[in-house]
């Protein structure tokens, strides 16, 4: 697809419009981040030996639009830290300024980096035309509060259409970009067509703390529906669903046996908007 170069951490692949065709579930960085990337403002990154130091170690160097003009992420210091050569060129802050990538490395050492861009970095979902392309259509404003690196795809409300479970964060970033923590997990209502709506944490009783890395459907020993909440550094945790429809309309927050992973968390009945379910993997252009 063109354009929809991103920052991917998930991709699921779910029916969710009832076709028979499979469309794609995409988890991206989001849109709530001090970077931000277009079609014709890309995010870059640079990736060469620039220190010239050959022990094979290489350099990633991020850049983004400020105003017209790219940038690179990082600063000062920390160029220093990994290209001690440029101390010479840069002895002051003074003298580094706003300076561009262009104007921080010689052009035979960009010229020879391998370049690799993001144009959007919204979440969203791809739907299969049936003629091997697909239409891009961005989830809403809430599900872009953070990046997201799970999904889970099913009829939670029981109306006959599919709706999404989404969840993800990421703490281990730069103090420059502020950690990704704003994501509590999200139910979207599906309307069948591929169009999705964001459900009131109060509805949806979806309360999930962490970093979420993948999300799966799972039975109890008496057969009750589960969704088991992989999260990093952290207990699994489950949410059981009180609806006979997979994901269930009513949830529980739980840990299998009260050990290892935190006991079920029942959602009430109005928790998840009615019942479904899907789940996610690491970053890839769709």
């Amino acid at each position: 697809m063109a354009g929809s170069e991103g920052w991917w951490n998930t991709v699921e692949a779910v029916d969710l419009r009832g076709t028979g065709r499979q469309d794609l579930v995409l988890g991206n960085l989001g849109l709530n981040s001090f970077l931000r990337a277009s079609a014709n403002e890309p995010v870059r990154m640079y990736v060469n030996d620039f220190s010239h130091g050959g022990t094979g170690n290489v350099q990633q160097i991020i850049t983004s639009y400020r105003n017209g003009v790219a940038y690179p992420l990082a600063g000062r210091d920390e160029l220093l830290a990994s290209i001690p050569s440029l101390k010479g060129k840069f002895p002051s802050y003074q003298a580094f300024g706003a300076s561009r990538i262009e104007d921080i490395l010689p052009s035979s050492d960009l010229a020879q980096a391998q370049v690799r861009e993001a144009r959007t970095f919204a979440s969203a979902v791809a739907l299969n035309n049936g003629n091997g392309t697909f239409t891009l259509r961005p989830l809403p404003a809430e599900a872009q509060f953070a990046p997201i690196y799970a999904s889970l795809a099913g009829d939670f409300d029981g109306d006959g259409k599919t709706d999404l479970l989404v969840a993800g964060n990421l703490y281990g970033v730069a103090p420059v970009l502020g950690r990704y923590d704003a994501s509590y997990g999200l139910m979207l209502r599906g309307d069948g067509a591929g169009n999705f709506a964001a459900v009131e944490r109060d509805q949806s009783n979806v309360a999930i703390d962490g970093e979420v890395r993948d999300l799966k459907q799972v039975r109890g020993p008496v057969g009750q529906r589960l969704i088991a909440v992989a999260r990093n550094n952290d207990r699994l945790l489950l949410l059981r669903a009180s609806s006979p429809t997979v994901g269930g309309r009513a949830a529980t927050q739980t840990a299998p046996g009260g050990t290892g992973a935190r006991a079920a968390r029942s959602l009430p009945p109005r928790a998840v908007p009615d019942g479904r379910s899907t789940s996610s993997h690491p970053p890839r252009k769709p």
